[in-house]
């Protein structure tokens, strides 16, 4: 049996850079940024949401600025 898609975003900032990296879409197993930052500061977020039932949403990251260096 297939794993069905399911919503999913990663979105990745980097301090000092104006915009944020994202990719978002219906993967089947998960959606992915990459963006040099050596030397930086960064912040991420990952949502993912059932699109089969009640749209349930599940999320996680860093909101403050960290992994820095």
């Amino acid at each position: 049996m297939r794993k069905p898609a399911t919503y999913t975003t990663a979105k990745l900032w980097v301090k000092g850079r104006s915009k944020a990296y994202t990719d978002s879409g219906k993967y089947r197993y998960y959606a992915a940024v990459i963006a040099s930052a050596g030397g930086k500061c960064v912040k991420y977020q990952g949502t993912t949401r059932d699109t089969r039932v009640d749209f349930r949403e599940a999320k996680g990251g860093r909101s403050s600025w960290g992994n820095c260096g």
